[in-house]
């Protein structure tokens, strides 16, 4: 399921990456994708979201959810803490 989700992402405007979290066991599946502007991953979503819907459906316990969150990388600070 991810490779096929991964696939049709990648050729996707804007996709930077995935990254796929799985508990098995309890059927839950989180998957967090990076973009390179919001209008990227809306448009990415109305094209993608319902073959993940479908997917996730056959094999979830919940329908899917989705969350947009914007993510910051902290820059390198080693230079401020003190000797």
């Amino acid at each position: 399921m991810a490779d096929v989700i991964y696939l049709r992402l990648k050729s996707q405007d804007g996709f930077l990456g995935l990254h796929c979290l799985h508990d098995y066991d309890n059927g839950r599946y989180n998957w967090i994708s990076h973009w390179d502007t919001k209008d990227d991953l809306n448009h990415s979503f109305n094209q993608v979201y319902p073959l993940f819907k479908e997917m996730i459906g056959r094999q979830g316990h919940w329908p899917p959810s989705v969350e947009i969150y914007s993510y910051y990388t902290p820059r390198n600070l080693e230079h401020l803490h003190a000797e």
